[in-house]
């Protein structure tokens, strides 16, 4: 197993030393911690795939094995030839493929108290002719959305997420 950095990427490499082609049951593990926010993109001709924590993005290429992604946000893109996936995350794009496997993904609820600021904003936004609303109501409806969504976010831990708005299946 060799690892190499060069800038922001790590790339792990396993590969076997001594050339013989026909020895079965031949593998490799390896474990990282990446630090939040980190997009993954991982291949594996043959192996299990699992990820877990606040990766911004993850990627997964897979010729033979189960992939799990756990926690991840933005975009995920997700192949396995042969297994399962799961997924519990994901906010953005989720294109998930398999040709022999069961595919799992858990639901994301988002907004609380945004979507209480939401539904009156839009109603006035509605009601109003948007010349008369201006620049500054656009921003204010911007930022209170932005701010009320992070709250959102801190609360998604404590609130049950059945009172949340806006489920998101893909």
């Amino acid at each position: 197993v060799t690892m190499n950095q060069e800038g922001s990427t790590v790339r792990v490499t396993a590969q076997r030393s001594d050339q013989r082609t026909d020895a079965d049951n031949s593998g490799a593990s390896a474990k990282l911690t990446v630090p939040a926010g980190s997009i993954l993109q991982l291949r594996t001709s043959n192996g299990k795939v699992t990820t877990s924590g606040e990766a911004a993005g993850v990627t997964v290429q897979s010729s033979n094995g189960a992939v799990d992604v756990r926690g991840a946000t933005g975009v995920l893109d997700l192949k396995t030839s042969n297994g399962n996936i799961t997924v519990d995350g994901g906010s953005e794009t989720i294109a998930l493929e398999t040709s022999n496997g069961a595919i799992e993904v858990s639901t994301i609820t988002e907004e609380l108290t945004a979507s209480w600021f939401g539904g009156p904003a839009r109603t006035i936004e509605y009601a109003v002719r948007p010349d008369r609303l201006g620049a500054r109501w656009a921003r204010f409806s911007y930022r209170s959305w932005l701010w009320l969504s992070a709250v959102d976010r801190r609360l998604a831990h404590a609130v049950p997420a059945w009172l949340f708005y806006n489920a998101s299946i893909t």
